[in-house]
């Protein structure tokens, strides 16, 4: 939200580098995910003011081991691990917001996906699509994500440094891809296997 805030700020510089439709797009753009942030703020602010957390859903994976890789974001997915769209980011539309953290903890690491009850449509599709795939791709399929929607994300050096170069190519390019845009192909399996995390178990209430 605060950097969708500065992304406004600096649209009279973008009218000097874009043309001016061009301009006017983009500030749409992040206007209407400004207000998208704005609103989800106020729901969770509600929510801790009012101890009332069966308005939140979550889904948890715990891994035996400390990930290598650790990323944080607020997403608005567009589609799910299988490419199928599960919601629409044109401007007027209903934007369910779903947040992502891959962290460390006492005894190995999670992947927690949070969502508020009224954006449960498009986050619950997303979070079904990766409880689907087998137990062993879903470590491969969370590192997609991170790479692929999370710039608020930090790594192993030891864990980069010791990655074949085809590896660091696709995680880099996957990476940059996810700064331009996302598509159908974004988080489907490309064969990349970059770390070697296992599930030790997974849900939520």
């Amino acid at each position: 939200m605060y950097l969708t805030r500065q992304q406004l700020k600096i649209i009279p510089s973008l009218w000097e580098a874009l043309d001016h439709g061009k301009a006017r797009v983009k500030q749409q753009d992040w206007q209407a995910k400004l207000e998208v942030f704005e609103k989800t703020k106020t729901l969770y602010d509600d929510v801790l003011r009012g101890r009332d957390f069966e308005e939140i859903g979550f889904f948890a994976i715990e891994l035996r081991e400390v990930p290598s890789i650790l990323g944080s974001n607020v997403l608005l997915p567009p589609r799910d691990f299988t490419g199928t769209q599960v919601q629409s980011l044109e401007i007027g539309s209903k934007i369910d917001v779903l947040t992502f953290s891959l962290m460390a903890t006492s005894n190995g690491g999670a992947a927690v996906f949070v969502w508020h009850k009224q954006d449960d449509k498009a986050c619950r599709a997303f979070v079904h699509s990766l409880q689907k795939l087998p137990e062993s791709e879903v470590p491969h399929a969370i590192t997609r994500l991170v790479f692929s929607f999370c710039e608020n994300s930090y790594f192993s050096p030891a864990w980069w440094n010791g990655l074949p170069d085809k590896t660091k190519e696709a995680l880099q390019r996957r990476f940059l891809k996810g700064k331009k845009g996302h598509d159908n192909q974004s988080l489907i399996d490309d064969g990349v296997r970059a770390v070697n995390w296992t599930v030790r178990d997974s849900g939520s209430p």
